[in-house]
């Protein structure tokens, strides 16, 4: 009997050891679940990650400080996959640490409460468009890179000779130092503060997109250097009415104009040469061009959409029209071509709904197909 209890008692006490091994063994996977737990938090914390191959971000909550920091290029972006999206609206200050040698297209394109950069000493390429923010107010450059300088929060390269990007809060005409003598691409791109600019005579060459989308500018002055306008450099600025001192621009490439929609005269200098396709596209009020004697082509959809056009002088020696030139130009009645003129392009006149009279170059020698295409009110060619 007493074998029996004290056998029982055995088997009691090593059930309750078993139990507690297991409790004990159950804790222990518990905790260390736990702790594998917060390593993964840890590497999947939100707040940071790879911007590069050897490139990372964090995102600091409480000083609003985007820090970019490792070794070599960051990658490039479109305007909105960035991956510090989720904190967008919170960024205030972005911070290129030493190490990193280049900032990615559209890196901090969508940061819309943005208002300090200040980048490193390693840094030798800016990608497109990766400096704009709306509120921007300041570039700082660390002293010791060799390849940029800022000076009144306006970036430039190493020499100030060239602006390369203005913040969207200080005006145009603050960035001109006397040293510069070019403007590089979409440097004051966005621009909401400027409503007249004056470019320096020392100024020879406005860079792509240099002006785009400056959303409240209403003038622009030439300096006398200013020989070239490069793509895009006015592009899209609505408010846009007055150009002066354009008399010494040889060449205005593509898109230079496009959708300045309260542009409304326009006289094409003698001096220049060439002028690229759709300078002049969509800019819905503008009535009346003047092309002077150096233009021999008027390039595709030059005046694409120009609603409001009505009168049209194409110069003497123009010998081409190319294709769309004068498309959808709805509000334009009567043309006449100059004797210079032996081409004229596919739709070059297509949908220019009031057309009523066309008179045609003594030396024309081709009309391409569907020239005047849906022009139903014409009613006189005259040859």
């Amino acid at each position: 009997m007493k074998k029996h209890k004290i056998i029982s008692l055995i088997s009691i006490i090593a059930i309750m050891c078993i139990t507690l091994g297991f409790s004990a063994f159950a804790n222990d996977s518990e905790t260390t679940n736990t702790a594998n737990n917060s390593e993964a938090v840890v590497l999947n914390d939100p707040t940071e990650g790879r911007c590069g191959e050897n490139v990372g971000w964090t995102f600091d909550k409480t000083e609003k400080n985007l820090i970019i920091s490792g070794s070599g290029d960051m990658y490039s972006y479109e305007f909105d996959n960035q991956p510090w999206q989720e904190y967008e609206k919170e960024i205030r200050i972005v911070t290129i640490s030493d190490g990193v040698t280049s900032i990615g297209d559209f890196a901090f394109y969508q940061c819309e409460d943005l208002e300090s950069i200040v980048i490193g000493k390693d840094l030798n390429k800016i990608g497109e468009k990766s400096l704009y923010a709306p509120d921007l107010a300041t570039i700082e450059i660390n002293e010791n890179n060799t390849e940029f300088s800022s000076k009144n929060g306006v970036l430039y390269d190493k020499n100030k000779t060239t602006i390369l990007a203005c913040p969207a809060t200080i005006n145009a005409n603050k960035a001109f130092l006397d040293t510069v003598v070019s403007v590089g691409p979409y440097a004051f791109y966005k621009n909401k503060v400027t409503t007249e600019v004056k470019l320096p005579d020392s100024i020879s060459e406005i860079g792509r997109g240099a002006f785009e989308n400056c959303s409240i500018l209403k003038g622009v002055e030439f300096g006398k250097s200013l020989s070239a306008i490069s793509e895009y450099a006015f592009y899209g600025c609505k408010k846009l009415t007055d150009i002066k001192n354009s008399d010494n621009i040889k060449t205005i490439e593509s898109y230079a104009f496009a959708y300045c929609t309260h542009l409304e005269f326009i006289i094409i200098p003698n001096n220049t040469k060439k002028m690229g396709e759709s300078v002049f596209e969509c800019c819905y009020n503008l009535n009346t061009v003047v092309i002077g004697s150096g233009i021999t082509n008027i390039p595709n959809s030059t005046f694409f959409g120009c609603e409001s056009l009505k009168d049209i002088d194409l110069g003497p020696n123009v010998n081409t029209i190319a294709p769309l030139a004068f498309a959808f130009c709805t509000s334009l009645k009567n043309v006449v071509i100059p004797n210079s003129v032996k081409i004229i392009n596919e739709y070059a006149f297509t949908n220019c709904s009031e057309l009523n009279s066309v008179k045609l170059s003594e030396n024309i020698e081709t009309i391409g197909k569907l020239a005047f295409e849906n022009c139903n009110n014409l009613k006189s060619v005259d040859i």
